[in-house]
């Protein structure tokens, strides 16, 4: 396998990683975030928040459960896509670093 060819694989996977990143991270500050923190400090059973958006925000029972695990979910999602494009574009800087010398 050629340098150029590596070069050229890892730019393609890099592509589609932000490709699934970047919707993923919309969803993530646009949906999850707001409901989780505006049922972050409500300690009564049954009561009703408000996100960023003025959405009430159900903060009882399996609803709280279910977007506290999402929350979790996605922040781990975006976490760990986010350390994996930052090596990929790592490489691809090392990659072009390496070949420039190769050059001189």
């Amino acid at each position: 396998m050629t340098f150029q060819t590596k070069l050229n694989i890892i730019k393609i996977t890099k592509i589609i990683l932000l490709i699934i990143y970047i919707p993923a991270l919309l969803i993530y500050l646009g949906v999850f975030v707001p409901e989780y923190l505006a049922c972050i400090n409500i300690n009564q059973d049954g009561a009703v928040g408000k996100s960023i958006w003025g959405n009430d925000v159900p903060c009882f029972g399996e609803s709280n459960d279910l977007s506290k695990g999402l929350f979790i979910f996605f922040s781990l999602l975006i976490g760990g896509l986010t350390v994996i494009i930052s090596m990929f574009f790592l490489l691809v800087y090392r990659f072009k670093k390496k070949s420039n010398l190769k050059k001189l």
